[in-house]
């Protein structure tokens, strides 16, 4: 038995529940929290600064324009302050490419890098 596709609906649907509430999300959540979002998504973290990085950083939140993101020891923590102007060019760009909705002034102009101990 052959299923045939409806002629009515659309080529690009999404393809898993996680692509469907991003959709959903997109249009619900002010700039800064969806983009929040986006950077909470392991996959995306990795890809913006790289396996190693991203196995040991995790973003926690954007309050303003300035995102927080914790550190797996605080020596880490401390050194990344030196990469801290290249983290904020390619999160700005990976928002920028991911989010229509981001505009220049929501871009992230400062981060700070913290270490929790759990």
């Amino acid at each position: 038995m052959k299923i045939q596709q409806s002629q009515n609906l659309p080529q690009n649907l999404p393809q898993n529940l996680k692509d469907i509430l991003l959709n959903v999300l997109k249009n619900k959540l002010n700039t800064s929290d969806y983009d929040a979002l986006l950077l909470a998504n392991n996959n995306n973290w990795i890809n913006i600064c790289g396996k190693d990085l991203g196995e040991k950083t995790k973003p926690k939140c954007i309050k303003g324009r300035t995102l927080t993101i914790i550190a797996d020891n605080p020596i880490l923590s401390f050194e990344l302050n030196f990469l801290k102007d290249e983290f904020v060019q390619k999160i700005n760009n990976y928002l920028i490419a991911s989010n229509e909705n981001h505009k220049e002034n929501d871009n992230i102009i400062n981060i700070k890098f913290k270490y929790i101990d759990y």
